[in-house]
C-alpha cells in the first residue's frame, strides 16, 4: 500500500510537473504573442509616424519656397512699379517743362516785338 500509495505520489507530481510545465508554456507563448503584437504596432506607428514627417517636411519646404518665391516676386515688382512711377514722372515733367519753355518763348517774341515797335 505505501509502493502504491508513493506510486500514486509520484504520478501525481508528475501531472502536476506536466501541469505547471504546459502553464509555463502558455504563459511563455502569451508573453510572446503579445511582444509580436506590441512590436508590430509600433512599426506600424513607426511606418505612420515616418510619412507624416516626410509629408510635413515636403509641405514646409514647398512653402519654404514658396515664400521665398512670393517675396523675391513683390519686391522686383515694387521696384518695377518705382521705376515705372519714376519714368512716367520723369515724361511728364519733360513734358510740363516743354510746354513751359514754348510759353516762355512765345512771351518773349511778344515782348521783343512790343519793344521793337
Amino acid at each position: 500500500m505505501s509502493d502504491e500509495y508513493s506510486l500514486r505520489c509520484e504520478i501525481m507530481a508528475l501531472w502536476s510537473g506536466k501541469g505547471q510545465t504546459l502553464a509555463r508554456m502558455k504563459v511563455s507563448q502569451m508573453k510572446c504573442f503579445r511582444a509580436l503584437k506590441h512590436y508590430y504596432e509600433f512599426n506600424k506607428y513607426s511606418k505612420q509616424v515616418l510619412l507624416n514627417k516626410a509629408k510635413s517636411s515636403k509641405v514646409d519646404n514647398k512653402r519654404k519656397l514658396f515664400q521665398a518665391w512670393v517675396k523675391n516676386f513683390k519686391e522686383s515688382k515694387v521696384r518695377r512699379d518705382q521705376e515705372k512711377f519714376d519714368k512716367s514722372v520723369k515724361s511728364e515733367l519733360q513734358a510740363i517743362s516743354g510746354t513751359y519753355q514754348k510759353e516762355i518763348e512765345m512771351l518773349r517774341q511778344k515782348l521783343d516785338e512790343a519793344t521793337h515797335h
